[in-house]
């Protein structure tokens, strides 16, 4: 490419011209593209690190406690599920027994339900065990975390302005907490 522009440019012809101001044209519509990129993506990263995070705790349902188990998530956990589901810092309050009841005896779009005994006549559902695809997607989040971290690297080490990508990061990690507080 190099030697073609420099064979153009020694070449005084009108079709000559075209041709640079073309290809300069597209070298700076590259450029554009390249920081766009570069201030989307460092923007972008704070909170597409949460997501990924927030959602490999979640594919093992470590932000929620079960019935009938000792676990008890940290807060912590339980703050990253609910933002990244809801929204919200605080998770809902649970529904009270009435609430429950009325529940079970409201018709299910799956099947009829017994509204005598809260039965749910539902075709019954084959027994799945999906640890080997929670798998995948824990690698998937943790791939994506690094691949993030990785790009947030980049954009220090090859960009020659460090203070605006430093802005723009902040930007990025300080609006959704504003948001969320709001």
């Amino acid at each position: 490419m190099p030697a073609t522009t420099s064979r153009l440019a020694l070449d005084p012809s009108p079709k000559a011209a075209q041709q640079t101001a073309r290809q300069s044209s597209k070298t700076r519509l590259l450029k554009l593209g390249r920081q766009f990129h570069l201030y989307i993506g460092v923007f972008s990263a704070p909170a597409l690190l949460f997501f990924a995070l927030s959602g490999a705790l979640q594919t093992f349902s470590l932000h929620e406690a079960k019935k009938g188990s000792d676990y008890k998530p940290p807060r912590w956990i339980v703050v990253m599920g609910e933002i990244h589901k809801k929204q919200a810092i605080e998770p809902p309050i649970h529904k009270s027994q009435s609430a429950v009841t009325e529940a079970v005896q409201t018709p299910d779009r799956d099947g009829v339900k017994d509204t005598s005994r809260g039965i749910n006549h539902a075709p019954p559902r084959s027994a799945h065990h999906p640890i080997l695809l929670k798998v995948f997607f824990v690698i998937v989040s943790l791939g994506f975390f690094s691949s993030v971290l990785t790009g947030v690297y980049m954009s220090y080490k090859y960009n020659r302005n460090p203070r605006l990508v430093t802005a723009v990061l902040l930007v990025g990690f300080i609006t959704p907490v504003l948001l969320l507080l709001a």
